[in-house]
């Protein structure tokens, strides 16, 4: 299968082009050479490439920087999916979207099912959800996968801290699941073989707070490290996060027949 992922220097296209190459004939590009708000760059190469599927990583992800930089931040993740969806539309290519579980916003304090109503409440995720608004007036054969907090992908937040002999700062104490990326792309390696189109969750099966985890990962792999607990309120030009952004997956657990890792399993295996 033909492949062509956008955003493909990022922290979850690098993980892809390398992962799904073995099998797939992948076309990976970085902003520089696929810039998601160039319609006519993107228009060309897809037309050279016209490939089987699309998997749209391209995005400002740092929810801070979003916040505080807000017409860009539409600019990629908005505009940018537009574009991408608009040239699958055009010549009937399936689209693969990640997206966020801070779509869903912060009113519930149970894990989000696929079907429950999306209020985000920072600009990342309103950003997002918009993205998937045009996906879905847009196309019908489509993907879109509604991730938590990566953890073991090449460029991670979470690996940063270990390497970094500072104590960690955890500034959000929310409830989270977590997302391996290597349970990822299984997971998109066998969506893409469907057409069991529509939104999916895709987390590790249980939840817990970020510190809780955090201390997990600490133990288990024997640092000697603090973790410093700052209210959010304390912090200035910080995006607000939801006190709970757990998501259930079960939908996709169930339409495709694939197993769920604990937080501890995904945490043995950094």
């Amino acid at each position: 299968m033909k492949i062509l992922i956008s955003g493909g220097n990022g922290n979850i296209g690098s993980y892809l082009t390398t992962s799904l190459s073995d099998e797939h004939q992948i076309y990976s590009f970085s902003k520089d050479d696929f810039d998601v708000t160039d319609k006519v760059k993107i228009y060309d190469i897809i037309c050279k490439i016209y490939p089987d599927i699309i998997l749209h990583t391209a995005a400002i992800t740092d929810v801070d920087y979003c916040e505080a930089n807000e017409s860009l931040a539409y600019s990629t993740n908005t505009l940018g999916t537009l574009n991408i969806a608009s040239m699958c539309y055009k010549f009937n290519i399936p689209l693969v979207y990640i997206s966020t579980s801070y779509v869903y916003g912060d009113h519930k304090s149970l894990p989000y099912v696929e079907t429950d109503i999306c209020d985000p409440i920072n600009i990342f995720g309103k950003t997002k959800l918009e993205g998937e608004n045009l996906i879905r007036t847009l196309l019908n054969n489509f993907f879109i996968i509604r991730t938590s907090w990566i953890i073991d992908s090449y460029k991670c937040s979470i690996l940063k801290m270990l390497d970094n002999p500072s104590p960690i700062v955890l500034c959000s104490l929310e409830k989270t699941n977590v997302t391996s990326m290597k349970d990822l792309s299984f997971f998109i390696n066998t969506i893409i073989k469907t057409d069991n189109y529509g939104i999916y969750n895709l987390s590790s099966e249980d939840y817990s707070s970020k510190y809780d985890i955090v201390n997990r990962l600490l133990k288990s792999k024997g640092f000697d490290k603090r973790i410093l607990e700052l209210p959010e309120k304390l912090l200035e030009d910080i995006a607000t996060r939801p006190k709970c952004c757990a998501i259930s997956s079960k939908k996709s657990k169930d339409t495709f027949s694939i197993a769920l890792r604990t937080l501890d399993d995904i945490i043995v295996k950094l």
